[in-house]
């Protein structure tokens, strides 16, 4: 009888590359994201930072997947948390934007 658990390594071999090649192409967008908005955006360093991060990762980790499935695992993790703090910053200063703007209109 086939057991459909057989390829369980295989599989998470697989799944650590399509990781890595999603850093690695989250990471190029992040750092071309944060040239074109550096004019906008006060905090676009933090995303180059964190794009050129997920760059080193990506390249680290499409290299050879199988030391990288741990390491992966973690950096998945980490990134969401980079992200979404990135995200709170980027709430607040679209707040502080916004009540700005209501003031500006209501001088007018």
């Amino acid at each position: 009888m086939l057991d459909p658990y057989s390829d369980d390594k295989l599989d998470r071999l697989v799944l650590a590359a399509i990781i890595g090649w999603y850093i690695l192409f989250a990471g190029i967008m992040d750092i071309g994201i944060s040239f074109a908005t550096k004019e906008e955006n006060d905090l676009w360093w933090l995303q180059l930072i964190l794009g050129i991060a997920e760059v080193l990762i990506g390249f680290w980790a499409v290299g050879y997947a199988g030391r990288s499935i741990a390491v992966l695992v973690i950096w998945v993790g980490a990134s969401a948390l980079a992200r979404g703090i990135s995200a709170i910053f980027l709430g607040f200063g679209l707040h502080s934007s916004g009540k700005e703007l209501r003031k500006r209109l209501a001088a007018a």
